[in-house]
């Protein structure tokens, strides 16, 4: 059993270049419709990991011109690499550290609507979401003894 490739790279600066000089790459964003969203390279197409995955024989048609997968920090970009490797396109590369290093780098992004930045897959996620459910104390704690419903629910009685 063989490994496949590892993806050609392309910094974000080599990426600002090629995007000045009118040289510029196919940009293929495979994150979320709503990552995509909120923020973007100008120019770009979203093709979500999983749709990337499911019409791969498709889109290797069309992988003849220079081509950048973009993803928030390179891992779904490496991993659409993969998935599209069979075909071996020439010009397929992914941008090393996604769309976190392009920012970092002082690239243009267009934003849209801003988003939750939840990942049920990952850690890193900068923002956690948490759900509590309201637990009554037991009523032995009450002075009364009777159970305590949540708020705005109706009465047990």
């Amino acid at each position: 059993m063989t490994t496949p490739p590892l993806p050609a790279i392309l910094d974000a600066a080599t990426l600002r270049r090629l995007l000045d000089t009118g040289d510029a790459p196919r940009l293929i964003d495979v994150r979320t419709p709503g990552e995509f969203e909120t923020t973007h390279i100008p120019g770009s197409h979203n093709v979500p990991l999983g749709l990337l995955r499911e019409h791969r024989a498709e889109l290797r048609a069309h992988l003849d011109e220079p081509a950048v997968l973009i993803c928030h920090s390179g891992q779904r970009a490496a991993q659409a690499a993969q998935a599209l490797a069979a075909a071996d396109p020439p010009n397929l590369r992914v941008l090393h550290g996604g769309i976190s290093a392009w920012q970092a780098a002082g690239g243009t992004v267009a934003t849209g609507r801003p988003r939750w930045a939840w990942n049920a897959r990952s850690a890193w996620s900068p923002v956690r979401l948490c759900w509590a459910p309201y637990w009554p104390a037991p009523s032995s704690s009450r002075p009364n003894g009777s159970p305590r419903s949540a708020p705005g629910s109706p009465s047990r009685r």
